[in-house]
């Protein structure tokens, strides 16, 4: 598929990832359908991470619900794993793509009406769209996951895991995304160089956010076991990015990386020269 332009129709699948998002699921599903995204060719789809799920009755027939019924209750993070699920449910192969558009969000995003005739935009532009906070937002056409690979799913809790994978952005695939995350003092190729926080939400709207969301404060050492690992694959702590940080990026990471997909990942750019273990 080539890259879509705004007059194009385009095939979207979308993933929202939700646990106990009961509040939250109505608010952003009603933003979803009031916007631009209808008159596309569009699919809904919902990773559900919590046996305990209230879909408002509206939406029932309008959304796909993927339960994750193999994961347990008390089990908290494994963002990693919920955006990698969607990429290969989206895209089903990164050279034979099943749409044109992945997008990922979490169930309290609340979407401008006009998102997806902007995100067109972007994305006749760059191939990874980020908005919002952290991982709140993010979009990809197939040939981003092809030069930054998939998230690494040894990020098991509710941090770092987009940190990693937006520096991987910067080290493989700096010219084609746009990141504007400003809280998390992440800016890369920003919509609006002058002005960052319209940059931030001319997408969604990152203000709006947690309800009653549920953080990483288990005690299983999640956020630690994370913090580790960060520091394990890079030679120094990319947060905050600075100029000297990404004139200086590496070319690989540290430790090994390992394929987890092979079905999916085998379409990646350069895997040798990153690092994975083939």
């Amino acid at each position: 598929m080539q890259k879509p332009s705004r007059k194009d129709k385009m095939k979207i699948k979308l993933y929202m990832v939700t646990y106990k998002g009961h509040k939250r699921l109505e608010p952003t599903l009603t933003s979803i359908f009031d916007s631009d995204l209808t008159s596309h060719d569009y699919e809904i789809n919902i990773i559900n991470n919590h046996s305990d799920i209230r879909l408002p009755q509206q939406f029932e027939s309008r959304v796909n619900v993927l339960h994750n019924v193999l994961r347990p209750d008390w089990s908290s993070g494994h963002l990693s794993r919920n955006w990698n699920q969607a990429l290969i449910n989206g895209f089903g192969s990164l050279t034979d793509p099943l749409c044109d558009v992945v997008v990922c969000t979490q169930d309290d995003s609340i979407f401008r009406k006009d998102w997806v005739s902007k995100l067109s935009d972007l994305h006749a532009n760059y191939s990874f769209v980020q908005n919002g906070h952290g991982d709140q937002f993010h979009s990809y056409l197939p040939e981003a996951v092809r030069k930054v690979g998939i998230w690494d799913e040894r990020f098991c809790g509710l941090s770092r895991q987009a940190a990693d994978y937006f520096w991987r952005c910067v080290m493989y695939n700096i010219e084609g995304s746009t990141i504007q995350d400003p809280i998390h003092h992440r800016v890369l190729n920003p919509i609006f160089p002058k002005d960052i926080e319209k940059s931030r939400g001319w997408l969604v709207d990152p203000d709006v956010r947690q309800i009653d969301a549920v953080h990483d404060n288990s005690p299983h050492g999640n956020n630690e076991i994370s913090a580790k690992l960060m520091a394990a694959k890079y030679p120094f702590e990319p947060f905050p990015w600075t100029i000297d940080k990404i004139r200086n990026r590496p070319a690989k990471t540290l430790i090994p990386n390992f394929i987890t997909y092979p079905y999916f990942e085998k379409d990646v750019y350069n895997l040798r020269e990153k690092g994975y273990i083939l």
